[in-house]
């Protein structure tokens, strides 16, 4: 499901709860709680260093206008009142930057951004309620942190719109009740107060749309990669690594290789190839070759270490890498592979037991792809001439 159909089915579910008529222009949020929860954490990291960003900037301007604040005081005592305002915001801002540091939850990161906001707007009304009545210069300040709050999105919208909100409408009462200037210029402040909250209320949920968007396809772009990733270095047959995954991993053995040695160790690959594959596609058909081979792949993916690797090298064959063992241990592994091959059944009619031939070589630091792949195959012959169903070791 589209980010836009998550969008129309959760307003489609607001309206049948609270009416057709009902709109919600602030829920710009997934659908899905795992969605959004997602999108918070994926955000942490940027939304951090921008909120550090804002606290620096806040902080900087909050001391810059305190000579503003002690020459438009509307008395003596109302001066020690607003600078102490503003000191001790600067201060909390100070506090917050560290805090930031420390938080690895969005949840909390949120919780501390919200305390933030609400305590910003209350300073700002103390600076309201402390300057002259008939000076109005610091709409302009108000303004600009009004809209700067808004375009932040670190929390959900419909927050940002009660907190905007109920600061406009205690502004509007401050305004009204203790501003001592014309009517024109009351209804000039109002209404720039109105228009920028409902310009903030747009702006704000665009961008928490916009940005969702973005992540969605992002991430709708990575799943796609992944699915081709999977494609290019899985076997569509038996859904195990094909020869190209064995290429792109050979440099993690070589690695693995270097780190045996310290332990007297060694990283092993084994070649496996059915016996009589052909006679089994002549006499029963291709589907049923198919049914065997992903029999034996499953019967072997279900036996090795999860650490070891499993390739379908083409056609009958398949490659087993087994890092960081014993030699002994590698060989038992392949032997016990072998017995429950010739315990394995696959439900055809006169198809009897499927035997499969394994020929092992060491892999070394310094081999090439190729190098170990020969060796194992030499051995594979030799134990196919020694009559099958059996483990022939390669000798360095």
């Amino acid at each position: 499901m589209s980010f836009w159909d998550e969008q129309k089915n959760r307003s489609d579910r607001l309206r049948k709860r609270y009416g057709s008529k009902f709109i919600v222009p602030f829920f710009w949020t997934f659908a899905s709680n795992y969605s959004e929860a997602k999108y918070c954490k994926n955000l942490l990291r940027k939304d951090k260093k921008l909120f550090k960003f804002w606290l620096f900037l806040i902080f900087v301007s909050a001391l810059a206008i305190v000579p503003v604040d002690i020459n438009t005081a509307r008395s003596e005592a109302w001066t020690l009142v607003v600078v102490a305002n503003r000191v001790c915001f600067a201060l909390f801002c100070l506090l917050c930057y560290s805090r930031v540091n420390r938080i690895y939850r969005f949840k909390e990161f949120q919780r501390l951004f919200t305390i933030w906001s609400i305590l910003l707007f209350a300073s700002l009304l103390v600076g309201q309620i402390g300057c002259k009545p008939d000076y109005i210069l610091t709409v302009v300040y108000d303004i600009g942190l009004i809209l700067l709050f808004f375009l932040s999105i670190f929390i959900p919208a419909i927050i940002q719109a009660c907190i905007g909100i109920a600061y406009v409408i205690c502004v509007f009462i401050l305004v009204l009740g203790f501003k001592q200037v014309d009517g024109f210029t009351t209804y000039t402040i109002l209404f720039a107060y109105t228009c920028i909250i409902f310009i903030s209320l747009v702006l704000s949920g665009r961008m928490h749309l916009y940005q969702r968007h973005q992540y969605r396809m992002a991430e709708e772009l990575k799943a796609r990669a992944n699915r081709l990733q999977k494609f290019a270095y899985r076997d569509a047959l038996t859904g195990v690594y094909n020869r190209r995954a064995f290429t792109e991993h050979f440099e993690k053995y070589q690695r693995a290789a270097i780190r045996a040695e310290v332990d007297s160790k060694g990283v092993y690959v084994v070649l496996a190839d059915l016996d009589y594959f052909k006679r089994i596609n002549d006499n029963f058909g291709h589907g049923v070759g198919d049914l065997v081979l992903v029999g034996v792949a499953k019967l072997i993916n279900s036996m090795i270490r999860p650490m070891d690797g499993f390739y379908r090298f083409g056609g009958e064959e398949f490659i087993i890498v087994f890092p960081e063992v014993k030699s002994l241990d590698a060989r038992m592994s392949v032997e016990r592979i072998v017995s429950a091959l010739n315990e394995q059944e696959y439900g055809v009619a006169g198809l009897g037991v499927v035997t499969c031939s394994f020929g092992m070589a060491k892999l070394h630091s310094s081999d090439h792809p190729e190098l170990p792949l020969s060796k194992a195959d030499k051995a594979l012959y030799q134990a196919k001439e020694n009559g099958r169903n059996q483990l022939v070791v390669s000798v360095d």
